[in-house]
C-alpha cells in the first residue's frame, strides 16, 4: 500500500489563488473538503543515566523512565516520541 501524503489547506489555496484566480468554486471545495487526523512526529532518543544500584534508560522529551536496552523499544512507551536520533 502506498503511503498516505497530506497537503496544508493553506498551501493549497494559495497554490489555486495563483493559478486559478477566477475559480471561486475550486477554492471552495478546498476549503470544505475533508480533514484527515494527524499528529506530527515527535524525534527524541534514549538518554542511559545512572539509576539506583546500576544504569537505566530515559526518554529525552518526556523524561520517562524505561529500565531497558537500547533498541527494545522504537517508540516512547509514554509520549509515542518515535526512537530515531543519535
Amino acid at each position: 500500500m502506498a503511503e498516505k501524503e497530506y497537503i496544508e489547506r493553506d498551501g493549497l489555496l494559495e497554490w489555486a489563488r495563483e493559478f486559478y484566480p477566477e475559480e471561486k468554486v475550486f477554492a471552495s471545495a478546498v476549503i470544505n473538503a475533508p480533514t484527515a487526523d494527524v499528529q506530527e512526529v515527535r524525534h527524541g532518543k534514549w538518554i542511559e543515566k545512572p539509576y539506583l544500584l546500576g544504569t537505566s534508560n530515559f526518554c529525552s522529551l518526556c523524561g520517562e523512565n524505561y529500565g531497558m536496552p537500547h533498541g527494545k523499544y522504537k517508540f516512547c512507551p509514554n509520549c509515542g516520541a518515535k526512537m530515531d536520533k543519535e
